[in-house]
């Protein structure tokens, strides 16, 4: 579809005039006397652009002439033509459309919109015209303006296996922009590798080389796979990267190989090449790398290189065993380097575990003193009636001067009786600060408890020596012995105690004895007897601070009676305490007795005794009577004249 308009503009300008009609006749305006006026006109730059100015001009009558309207009473609009040359304005519209089946995008399309003045000398046409054809693979813009034009072809080919691609940009029909691209591919035939091959090339500046990326990849299923890129006239020299890898099986070995590059201009320069191979249960690997940094890019003055060695094997009886060795070694940063030897094996029963590293500088050398060793052991020799487990460490840092072992044993055996012990050792540079040890024995039986412990520990600060022994052979008799030795930080030597428990019918026995072979410490001894409402007690103490200290206890307890008597005595002084309560009902009669009496260091005695009773007396049927008496005894050596030694107070009710 086409369209096309033609504008032909006349060769005067447009003019306005305004008049005054009244009943006198027709009277102008233009040259009526006025004292303000105002005009405008569009800028000489849309005037040039145009080709016409637009002016507008309005004035206002003088307060003394007669005016019909309240606005102003002269307006003019005139039309200036600014360009000679232009005789009419072109404009053109057309566009064209092929649809495919069964999508809404068009097979082949194009658009074409124009406007402009075709015999003016001066530019100010303006157009688009976009087009592009889908089977032929083109796209094109074009853009029409009086300061600016712009063209922007694009296209796609495909050739056999390859396709192009082209973008161009032209500005002012002077600067040309453009991105290419190209890729080839070549499928995998018999036995040889799948190609891939691409290349993009772009110029974005009006000047100099344009940007060239290309790329290739090459893949062989299961054995090969290449892939390189590099970039030009971008960052002065070449930027590339480039990386190999490839898979081989010959007689059981697999091998991995990896080769890599990559250089940037004045930032990095590397070279790496590595290989990963098995045989069997070994595992080998390697990997080196050069490189430079900024200004020494391309000299690759710098190395690291590490390795690696792993085998492991699994056995019979669930046995492993398994190695592994690493090493690192950078020129740059000796102090990282390092080699590593770790060793493990496993079996049934038994457990080894090898850390061996050396580090710096001289990682290499045997006499490298930077060296690190860490040992660990398990062994197990249990069987149905026996535990036996044996755990050794040892760290070692010869650097540091250092070299520590610790061993553990624990030995258990369950038949015929109970018996176990364990044992630690420490040892620090050749010397022994910490031992501990424990050990138990069960021999109990079916009525019997017999049981024996001991516990030995030294260390620098403490030694503690303590040995327990229990014998229980039935429920009337009890014997605990417990032996303590205390060295370095405190000091005590052969610390004895032994409770021991017998009883026989109503009557029980006990004693506590605590003491050194110098010195008793406490020592303590009781007998009881227990009756249905009797019970007596008989009790000695002596201890290191306290001279032997005796004492009675004497209870009972009746329907009629309740007496309770203690009795302390020490080296210089004796103390009797009795409380007595008694009660008959024919004749009615309570009797209540406090006693307490002391003799001190110069044997004189002291006491005080309360007394209370309390009786019914009954002489007659007319007569009843209540008698209370309550008296108070004391024993002190005071004068008589001030302090009586007696007090009595007496009370009859009667009725």
């Amino acid at each position: 579809m086409n369209a096309m308009i033609h504008l032909a503009l006349p060769p005067f300008p447009p003019s306005s005039q305004l008049y005054l009609i009244t009943g006198d006749g027709v009277r102008s305006l233009n040259h009526v006397p006025s004292p303000s006026e105002a005009q405008s006109c569009t800028s000489k730059e849309a005037a040039h652009t145009w080709g016409w100015q637009l002016c507008t001009e309005v004035r206002w009558p003088a307060p003394d002439q007669p005016s019909l309207l309240s606005v102003p009473v002269f307006t003019a609009m005139t039309l200036k033509k600014q360009d000679q040359g232009l005789q009419q304005y072109l404009l053109e519209a057309a566009y064209t459309f092929h649809p495919q089946k069964d999508c809404w995008l068009p097979q082949e399309a194009s658009a074409h919109i124009f406007m402009g003045t075709p015999e003016s000398e001066v530019p100010r046409d303006v157009g688009v015209d976009i087009s592009y054809s889908w089977p032929q693979g083109k796209f094109r813009l074009k853009l029409l303006h009086p300061k600016k034009r712009i063209e922007l072809d694009g296209k796609i080919e495909t050739v056999q296996r390859a396709r192009m691609g082209h973008l161009e940009l032209i500005l002012d029909e002077r600067d040309v922009y453009y991105i290419k691209g190209r890729s080839n591919l070549w499928p995998a035939v018999g036995g040889e590798a799948q190609r891939f091959e691409a290349q993009l090339e772009v110029k974005l500046v009006t000047s100099g080389s344009p940007v060239v990326l290309t790329g290739n990849l090459s893949r062989q299923a299961g054995s090969r796979l290449a892939f390189s890129v590099s970039l030009s006239n971008l960052l002065g020299d070449e930027a590339r990267v480039s990386a190999l890898l490839e898979k081989k099986v010959k007689d059981g070995l697999q091998v991995v190989s990896l080769g890599a590059e990559l250089f940037v201009p004045g930032l990095v320069g590397l070279r790496a090449l590595g290989q990963l191979q098995r045989l069997g249960h070994l595992w080998t690997s390697y990997l080196r790398i050069k490189y430079g940094l900024r200004g020494q890019a391309k000299q690759l003055a710098q190395e690291c290189s590490t390795s690696q060695k792993l085998w492991a094997e699994s056995g019979s009886e669930a046995a492993y065993k398994l190695e592994l060795n690493h090493i690192l070694h950078c020129t740059q940063i000796p102090a990282f380097s390092h080699k590593v030897q770790l060793r493990h094996e496993e079996g049934s029963g038994h457990l080894r575990w090898e850390l061996e590293a050396s580090y710096g500088k001289h990682w290499d050398d045997s006499r490298n003193r930077r060296r690190l060793l860490i040992l660990h052991t398990f062994q197990n020799d249990s069987g149905p009636a026996l535990s036996n487990h044996v755990l050794e460490f040892v760290l070692q840092v010869l650097e540091r001067q250092v070299d520590y072992r610790m061993q553990l044993h624990h030995l258990s055996v369950r038949h015929p009786h109970v018996e176990t012990s364990t044992h630690l050792k420490g040892q620090y540079n050749g010397r022994l600060p910490f031992v501990a040890g424990v050990q138990w024995k069960d021999t109990s039986r079916a009525t019997l408890w017999k049981w024996e412990g001991a516990l030995n520990l030294n260390s620098p600060w403490l030694m503690v020596s303590m040995a327990h022994r229990l014998y229980w052979p039935n429920r009337a008799m009890f014997q605990t012995v417990l032996e303590l030795t205390l060295g370095k930080a405190w000091t005590l030597k052969n610390l004895v105690m032994n409770v021991a428990c017998r009883g026989q019918g109503l009557r029980r026995q006990g004693k506590i004895h605590v003491y050194t072979p110098a010195t008793t410490y406490l020592q303590v001894s009781t007998v009881t007897a227990l009756a249905q409402s009797l019970f007596s007690s008989r009790s000695e103490i002596e201890s290191a601070w306290s001279e032997a200290v005796q004492s009675e206890i004497h209870a009972e307890n009746s329907q009629d009676r309740k007496i309770l008597r203690c009795w302390l005595k020490g080296p210089q002084w004796e103390l009797n305490l009795t409380a007595a309560y008694r009660h008959t009902e024919q004749p009615w009669k309570s009797h209540v007795l406090l006693t307490a009496l002391g003799m001190g260091a110069r044997g004189h005695p002291e006491g005080l005794q309360l007394e209370g009773i309390l009786e019914e007396l009954v002489q007659d049927r007319s007569l009843y009577r209540k008698q209370g008496t309550f008296s108070l005894r004391y024993v002190w050596l005071l004068p008589p004249v001030c302090f009586p030694r007696g007090v009595v107070l007496a009370w009859v009710s009667c009725s």
